[in-house]
């Protein structure tokens, strides 16, 4: 969306008067600084008038379904004077180079900018110091054309309450949005994730000012705010859409009973057989959207059956395809598929025992590396995914003058447990692997890990929320 379509609701302005958020610094107490001027106050180098925006975009925002599916962390939360919420980036590691625009009230004219910026995640001393927030940024104003106006490099200080940045505009310039781009950041003491609270915007300029159209934006600000905050009730009070009891798993690793395993592993067999041979696509009613915090981890592929989780959720359109989904890289390269599946009912021929179908990736860059998965869902009474036995081969080609491949077998039982509620609360995964080297077309030589490995995934309370 170009910048200029976010101005509908007003002509050219140039703001006055007081805002809740400077109110909010003198009550707050800012660490560490002086006083913030409340907008439209002059001084001997500035006449500030604010500039309001009714949505703000990013690059990039966390989104962990919490809250179930509505995202906390969206970028319009800048702009609602509110240090209880923030935006934060969503890409991984500190999010440098993430940015994040606010489209402003067009000017033909102006002489400076100024940008009140409440650093990282104010809305409590604990996510204060346990997330990142910026330290050097790039501050870029736009016009309507979406074309650079002026931009300059500045640092924030790791500082709570409010902080003054201002940028002086070329003689003659307009402006249409600013951009803020992270530079570097202040590390968190847990957390990767970068935040910021809130920005408020003033302008000095001589273009008159419309109070009507600025004060609208604000309120269509707020409204959405208040939409979101419905939306979060209403999925609150539906527990059974969200299967995950928290939105945040740590992962516990111990050695586990290789003869124990084997034979636990060897139920997936007799299981197995009572899978008919009528093949289905499976189509889920209600998706999530985004694992919990914990599950997310390239190297367990929860995402396999993370759809799956309630049986009454799965929908089974017949097929004679054995594949019914595959993707491709942007160079053509096939890159996942997965296969239709076949299914176990209970006695009335309705409900679904087991479900079983086989997920592949193929990456060719330089070498060839795949990823198979073979996987079996077994749901209990109540439709709720009981056990998963997965089976996955990863081959990979080496790249250096010796010549062998690395194939890696590994069958892994998951099992999980709920709360009284219906949702998943912890997480078991017990796996055993056996590794093969091929030279060339010499024998693999084989070795299988001496004690198989079990892990837990605890599910921990939002001390945040």
């Amino acid at each position: 969306m170009r910048v200029k379509r976010a101005f509908v609701l007003a002509v050219v302005l140039c703001g006055m008067g007081g805002s809740a958020a400077a109110e909010r610094a003198g009550a707050g107490g800012a660490t560490g600084t002086e006083p913030v001027p409340a907008a439209g106050q002059e001084s001997a180098q500035h006449r500030w008038r604010p500039l309001r925006s009714a949505e703000a975009t990013a690059t990039s925002y966390l989104q962990n379904d919490w809250n179930l599916y509505q995202e906390n962390y969206h970028p319009s939360y800048v702009l609602d004077e509110n240090p209880a919420t923030a935006w934060v980036e969503g890409a991984k590691g500190f999010g440098e180079n993430e940015a994040i625009t606010l489209p402003l009230s067009a000017l033909r004219s102006a002489r400076a900018l100024r940008l009140r910026i409440w650093n990282g995640y104010q809305k409590s001393m604990h996510l204060w110091t346990k997330n990142a927030m910026p330290r050097r940024v790039r501050v870029t104003v736009l016009d309507a054309d979406e074309e650079e106006v002026t931009a300059s490099e500045t640092e924030l200080t790791r500082t709570r309450g409010p902080q003054e940045v201002v940028v002086d505009l070329p003689r003659g310039r307009g402006l249409a949005a600013v951009r803020i781009t992270i530079l570097s950041v202040y590390p968190g003491l847990r957390f990767d994730d970068t935040c910021i609270s809130d920005i408020l915007v003033d302008v000095d300029s001589d273009v008159p000012y419309n109070p009507v159209a600025e004060n609208a934006k604000h309120e269509a600000l707020l409204k959405w705010v208040a939409g979101r905050k419905d939306q979060a009730r209403y999925f609150a009070s539906r527990p059974p859409e969200f299967p995950f009891a928290f939105s945040r798993f740590v992962s516990k690793k111990a050695s586990g009973d290789r003869q124990a395993f084997k034979q636990r592993f060897a139920a997936r067999e007799a299981i197995g057989k009572t899978l008919g041979p009528t093949r289905y696509k499976p189509v889920t009613k209600q998706s999530v959207k985004v694992l919990p915090d914990g599950l997310s981890e390239e190297n367990n592929y929860a995402e396999d059956f993370a759809q799956l989780f309630k049986a009454d959720r799965v929908a089974l359109l017949e097929t004679k395809d054995d594949v019914v989904s595959r993707s491709d890289d942007e160079d053509g390269n096939p890159r996942a598929w997965t296969s239709s599946a076949r299914v176990a009912r209970g006695p009335d021929q309705k409900a679904i025992q087991a479900l079983a179908f086989e997920a592949k990736e193929v990456i060719t860059e330089r070498s060839t590396w795949s990823y198979d998965r073979n996987l079996l869902l077994v749901y209990d009474g109540d439709g709720r995914l009981q056990t998963l036995y997965r089976s996955v081969n990863n081959f990979s080609e080496s790249e250096g003058e010796d010549d062998y491949d690395t194939v890696t077998d590994t069958d892994e039982i998951w099992s999980f447990v709920y709360d009284a509620a219906g949702k998943v609360r912890e997480i078991d995964v017990d796996s055993l692997a056996r590794h093969h080297r091929m030279y060339g077309k010499k024998a693999a030589r084989e070795r299988e890990d001496r004690r198989a490995k079990h892990v837990v995934y605890l599910g921990l309370p939002d001390k945040s929320s």
